[in-house]
């Protein structure tokens, strides 16, 4: 079940990610570009995280 939710987490922030990509202005300073890129790149952590995850063992 974590991996189906991290798995559609990762596609959520690769959609999202491709979306800022094609809209991002072509004068755009890299201030802006980190900002425009930093929402999809934290869903895409998050879903890398929970993939990785490991419970310990008791």
């Amino acid at each position: 079940m974590k991996n189906i939710l991290a798995v559609i987490i990762l596609i959520f922030g690769l959609i999202g990610l491709a979306t800022s990509s094609s809209n991002l202005p072509s004068g755009a300073n890299p201030q802006f570009a980190i900002g425009y890129f930093l929402p999809s790149a934290l869903i895409i952590a998050v879903g890398i995280i929970l993939l990785t995850w490991k419970k310990k063992d008791k």
